[in-house]
């Protein structure tokens, strides 16, 4: 199946070409996705799904899902 995947800030670079298809296997998480592409969870704080729902990093991934994730954000 396949997904499509946009990487915000810091987060891009684990893949820098944004946003990016991947093709993945049936019942993967997004923590699963995460972990195969290197890129540690505690970096991604926010992700949203198909452009309105949160994800949680245990949600299993749906064929079409398009995945934006976001790191945490210092200011001051």
């Amino acid at each position: 199946m396949k997904i499509r995947l946009r990487l915000f800030a810091s987060l891009q670079k684990w893949i820098p070409e944004n946003p990016v298809e991947a093709e993945v296997p049936e019942g993967i998480t997004l923590r699963d996705f995460l972990r195969d592409q290197g890129i540690p969870e505690a970096s991604v704080a926010i992700c949203i799904r198909n452009g309105d729902k949160l994800a949680g990093l245990d949600a299993p991934l749906i064929d079409g899902d398009y995945l934006e994730l976001f790191p945490l954000i210092g200011g001051g």
